[in-house]
């Protein structure tokens, strides 16, 4: 009898030897490029923000501790929905959410210098 998640020839799959469910591989990789665009924008958004009006760097790093807060209620929210609702829903409502505050935040807080939308 074989393994239920093995590949024709009797050797598990890759994905499966390192540890990657197949049906959560893109929700995966999804992950994986946001973690590389946060670490990213977390270089250059606090000079951004203070050569762009949001006040000292103490103000932008107040900006970027609520951002943190606010991923990290959304990293928990995102495993107990994930139950709930499952985990396609779950991304695609991520997804749009992200989308939503992230042309607020580009189209009209940073062109109209109110940091308090941020």
């Amino acid at each position: 009898m074989t393994a239920p998640h093995t590949a024709r020839r009797g050797s598990p799959a890759l994905l499966d030897r390192i540890g990657l469910p197949k049906p959560l591989i893109w929700g995966f990789v999804g992950l994986l490029l946001f973690m590389i665009g946060d670490g990213v924008e977390s270089g250059y958004i606090a000079p951004f923000l203070v050569a762009n009006g949001a006040g000292t760097e103490t103000g932008a790093a107040v900006i970027i501790t609520a951002y943190g807060l606010i991923v990290t209620a959304g990293s928990w929210l995102a495993g107990a929905l994930s139950d709930v609702w499952g985990p396609r829903r779950v991304m695609l409502a991520g997804l749009i959410i992200w989308g939503v505050f992230e042309v607020l935040f580009l189209a009209v807080a940073v062109p109209a210098q109110d940091f308090a939308l941020c």
